[in-house]
């Protein structure tokens, strides 16, 4: 099962030159499973029709003041992809709210792999620098409503969490609870289809989803807040994909064989976010 991650910038700017590169990178990374943030309806169809996909799952609303008046009735969301006939809807949480004009909430859909059951959820965390503490709610939030949706299966969550590995959220609310799958036991130079890191330096090696030279990306004098005094000054890892803890990688019977980021174009950013891809396999 390939999993591809990742938040599309919306409609944020001159959002229309960016589908052809996201379909393009997407339709490169080949996923089995695509989770999206910041998108809306009429992407997540567009996109599941280029990969050959359906919608399993969507939440969103719109924002409010809309950034544009021509977006005013454009839902901002969450959205789970499939190929068809491999998955099934199974919830839509609303998060406890944080500072912002953006409803967060997580869509979650089943689908069965390697024997076992899996329970996939898409989320988008709270985005103001210093809303920790509605992070670390929404996120405990989340593993009481997948403790009840799932109880004895694997949980592999993905998304925009906003958060940096340094955040007081993260040790609070993420280490406890979820396996990170980007610290697990796999290779970063032997990541990415094919066996190629889909890289374009060192920064998207260690894992950061943000970074500086990305033109989507405002000013990063941000990220030396976000990252800690000790962190990289250069870029933030805001994107995981997470295993409910317990197990080898908090997947019970499966395991990871390798993850990567992908999107990094020097003529062509489709978002200011990189996507993250992993390959899952069985244990």
């Amino acid at each position: 099962m390939r999993v591809l991650t990742w938040n599309t910038l919306w409609q944020f700017g001159p959002w229309q030159p960016r589908q052809a590169p996201l379909d393009a990178a997407c339709l490169a990374a080949d996923p089995t499973v695509v989770l999206l943030q910041e998108t809306w309806p009429g992407q997540a169809e567009r996109l599941a029709g280029v990969l050959g996909m359906e919608v399993v799952g969507y939440h969103g609303e719109p924002l409010e003041p809309a950034p544009e008046p021509e977006a005013a009735d454009t839902p901002f969301g969450n959205a789970l992809l499939a190929r068809p006939g491999t998955m099934s809807a199974a919830d839509i949480l609303i998060l406890p709210p944080g500072v912002g004009r953006a409803v967060r909430s997580a869509v979650a859909a089943k689908t069965s792999v390697f024997g076992a059951e899996v329970l996939v959820v898409s989320t988008h965390l709270a985005s103001k620098t210093d809303d920790n503490e509605a992070r670390a709610r929404q996120m405990h939030t989340i593993v009481e409503w997948v403790d009840g949706l799932h109880p004895d299966g694997p949980v592999l969550l993905g998304g925009d969490l906003n958060q940096t590995p340094t955040s007081p959220e993260y040790v609070s609310s993420i280490a406890p609870n979820w396996a990170d799958l980007w610290l697990h036991d796999w290779d970063a130079a032997d990541g990415g289809p094919g066996g190629a890191p889909a890289t374009v330096d060192e920064r998207v090696q260690a894992g950061l989803t943000m970074i500086e030279g990305n033109p989507h990306v405002l000013a990063g004098e941000w990220m030396l807040k976000r990252n800690g005094r000790d962190g990289p000054a250069n870029g933030v890892r805001f994107d995981y994909l997470l295993a409910r803890a317990g197990g080898a990688a908090g997947l019970g019977p499966l395991g990871i064989e390798w993850m990567t980021t992908v999107g990094a174009a020097p003529d062509a950013w489709p978002s200011d976010h990189l996507g993250v891809l992993a390959e899952i396999t069985p244990s």
